[in-house]
């Protein structure tokens, strides 16, 4: 009996295998990538629309103190009425974790408990500056009745979600007459 000689293998299974193993794990960690990527964002994404409602809740909360007064408050630079005289701009350097030049920290019903849905890093805070006063007309000549009219604030809010790397600052226009 003849034996046939065995013909060489030349590793072409091998080499293919190989490639399409490296392709796989290309696709797996671009996979694993994207995932990752994504869930940073959904994260960015919701630590933004918390700081965004905390925002929210401190001008709510500046609007219902500002309704609960019966008298206008005097302005003042410090803000220990409550309300500061008018802000020619808010500095972007503004020192939002001062006590002092008229910042309340609001602590809102809605934020008052932690739980796993509404966790903030640090409590709204807000702002109220007295703006002008709109008159309705002129007063009338030769009497001693004051103008009536309308008080502008403006209430400005900061608030952070799940860091304090997400912040949201928003204003409003209040008007009221007193």
């Amino acid at each position: 009996m003849k034996h046939k000689p065995m013909k060489y293998q030349t590793g072409v299974v091998l080499i293919t295998s190989l490639v399409i193993l490296l392709v796989m794990t290309v696709l797996g960690v671009t996979a694993i990538q994207s995932t990752v990527l994504e869930e940073r964002m959904a994260g960015n994404f919701r630590d933004r629309h918390l700081a965004f409602q905390a925002a929210e809740a401190a001008l709510r909360n500046g609007e219902t103190w500002m309704l609960s007064l019966g008298s206008a408050p005097i302005p003042d630079s410090t803000g220990s009425t409550g309300v500061v005289n008018k802000l020619s701009t808010l500095p972007s350097t503004w020192n939002w974790s001062s006590s002092s030049a008229g910042f309340v920290t609001v602590n809102g019903l809605e934020w008052a408990v932690a739980t796993p849905e509404r966790v903030i890093n640090s409590s709204p805070k807000r702002l109220i500056e007295e703006i002008k006063f709109i008159n309705d007309g002129d007063m009338t000549i030769g009497t001693a009745q004051a103008k009536e009219g309308n008080m502008q604030y403006r209430i400005t809010a900061r608030g952070t979600g799940g860091t304090d790397n997400a912040m949201v600052i928003a204003q409003v226009v209040f008007s009221r007459r007193y």
